[in-house]
């Protein structure tokens, strides 16, 4: 038989509650990062996310993050008939960065948007992992 509960109610067992004000980005990020360029095709992203299995893929140059291209991007880009376009014509530029260091339970507080994929990078600013 399985327990499920809320999140920060108060049935919410101490344990759990203790494990994430303790527990930090870098305890729980995935450590196998795919990532594309600027000048990748979305016909060329689609097929990298349906191989790694995942719904985002963030744009860097060199080491920095300068945007990520998601599922969402994808979809549109199939309505309009535009996968042949770059990602830097498409990416979302406007993403939601957390430092590894980062404790979890601040960052979910803090987020005042549904974060589905979330970029994580080090004290200097280079892209670590999503």
């Amino acid at each position: 038989m399985s327990t499920s509960f809320l999140l920060g109610n108060e049935n919410t067992p101490s344990y759990m509650i203790e494990l994430m004000y303790r527990m930090k980005v870098r305890d729980v990020m995935t450590r196998k990062l795919t990532t594309g360029s600027r000048t990748d095709t979305l016909a060329y992203l689609q097929e990298t996310m349906r191989q790694q299995n995942i719904t985002g893929v963030p744009i860097v140059d060199n080491t920095r993050l300068v945007g990520i291209v998601s599922m969402d991007d994808i979809i549109k880009a199939l309505q309009q008939n535009a996968m042949d376009e770059t990602a830097d014509q498409r990416m979302s530029k406007n993403v939601i960065v957390l430092e590894d260091e980062e404790f979890l339970l601040i960052t979910s507080l803090s987020s005042e948007q549904a974060v589905r994929t979330a970029d994580i990078v080090g004290a200097r600013g280079i892209l670590l992992v999503n």
